[in-house]
């Protein structure tokens, strides 16, 4: 945990307090907030803020006296998602071939080796990007060339805790929707394909306040997602799948509104999973393990050209 506290001005200051989610989550933070609060007040006696201290309460108090400010970024948040969607065309993104029988319903696994994978780290270091967005563009590239589109849509997996469950312990996760014009799908264009991903993830994180459910309503959209993305890190050694290997298993998904999900886990061994489960009534076992090759080997062209390796 790291702790920075300065003054704006001669009656305001700020504190500003970084933690490892090992240390302090969704649910111990406002704990923390009152705490510090109350020990602020004690050792000052301030009491210009009654209705906290007689509550005990100060992130529920600050909650209340934002509320106006919160709805003003709601209401800007909406404008963003009815510009950034409002002319978006439906044309399902995974239309199977009513000519290649239908599947049961599965998982297609990858693994990229150490190497490689830090060679991608590095990839998205040097380009002020996160693993997030390089996986973003490789799979946005991908779809668009496996579907012959100028324009993917893609959801990804965000951090979302809405206020009222401040208190509540858990996780709380979203998928958005991020658009991506794709005019040229091959590897050679990659660094533009990261650099617009990287933009729009950022305008999505700022208008991240607006749930999925929220959007799709207020423009009477079909789900527009039918390919989601959530990149993370994994602390569970046995998940750990041999460099090179891969397998296709028949099993019963959780009820998703999502068709296909893509999986990136970012091993303690240091090397990287990429997991696709998709519903066979969208996407066929054979275009899965197609989507899921295509995408490692768009990354490898991106780490060999960080390395100058060639294969």
């Amino acid at each position: 945990m790291r702790v920075w506290w300065w003054p704006v001005d001669e009656w305001h200051s700020e504190l500003l307090v970084i933690a490892h989610h090992l240390v302090m989550d969704g649910y111990s933070g406002p704990e923390l907030i009152d705490e510090l609060a109350a020990a602020h007040f004690a050792a000052v006696g301030d009491t210009a803020v009654p209705d906290a201290a007689s509550e005990g309460d100060l992130y529920a108090y600050a909650a209340r006296s934002n509320q106006d400010a919160r709805r003003s970024e709601r209401d800007l948040a909406d404008d963003f998602w009815v510009k950034a969607l409002e002319d978006l065309p439906y044309e399902p993104l995974l239309a199977r071939s009513t000519a290649v029988p239908a599947s049961g319903d599965g998982l297609v696994i990858r693994s990229i080796d150490v190497t490689t994978a830090s060679s991608l780290r590095r990839v998205a270091r040097t380009r002020r990007a996160g693993l997030p967005t390089l996986f973003g563009a490789a799979l946005a590239g991908q779809l668009a060339e496996d579907r012959g589109r100028t324009e993917v849509t893609i959801g990804i997996a965000v951090d979302h805790r809405p206020p009222e469950y401040a208190h509540t312990v858990g996780m709380f996760v979203d998928v958005l929707p991020l658009r991506v014009q794709v005019p040229d799908p091959s590897p050679s264009t990659a660094d533009n394909l990261l650099s617009q991903v990287r933009e729009g993830l950022l305008d999505l994180l700022d208008h991240a306040s607006t749930p999925s459910a929220r959007i799709f309503r207020m423009l009477r959209l079909r789900k527009p997602i039918e390919v989601s993305l959530s990149v993370r890190s994994s602390w569970n050694t046995s998940r750990a799948v041999g460099n090179s290997t891969w397998s296709v298993e028949e099993l019963r998904l959780p009820e998703s509104p999502y068709p296909c999900t893509v999986d990136v886990t970012q091993e303690p061994d240091g090397t990287i999973t990429i997991a696709i489960y998709y519903q066979g009534q969208h996407l066929h076992a054979e275009e899965a393990c197609a989507l899921a090759d295509g995408l490692v080997n768009r990354l490898l062209v991106c780490a060999d050209a960080e390395t100058g390796t060639v294969r």
